[in-house]
């Protein structure tokens, strides 16, 4: 056997017991975030699943004010289920999404210089 192999499968190995714990320790920290927050599907349930068309989901975690997530909980969604449609808020963003997709450079722009934006934390 040579001299470098073993060092090389420890290494390989330490690797992956590493990435291992950290895809254990995100999936604790997304199923303890759901526990607290709800979701209707468990992190577990919806990981690596497809979206329909195809398409991978992404997850993503960001920041609103509470004004925006207070318009996205009492305003949209009792709209989306006035009109007969059940929206959850990651649908409801997305229709966002493809409404700004809509607008003009110029129509954009003018939306996002409206944005007042939120203190980060260093």
């Amino acid at each position: 056997m040579n001299d470098m192999t073993k060092p090389r499968r420890d290494l390989v190995a330490g690797l992956r017991a590493g990435m291992a714990s950290e895809e254990n320790a995100l999936e604790n920290r997304f199923r303890k975030a759901e526990a607290l927050l709800g979701s209707a599907t468990p992190y577990a349930a919806s990981a690596g699943k497809r979206a329909s068309g195809g398409l991978r989901a992404a997850r993503f975690t960001f920041s609103m004010t509470s004004q925006d997530a207070d318009l996205i909980e009492r305003q949209l969604m009792r709209i989306a289920v006035e009109t007969g449609m059940r929206l959850n808020k990651s649908e409801l963003v997305r229709v966002g999404v493809m409404g700004l997709s809509k607008l003009t450079t110029e129509q954009l722009s003018e939306v996002c210089l409206g944005l007042n934006r939120l203190n980060k934390r260093t």
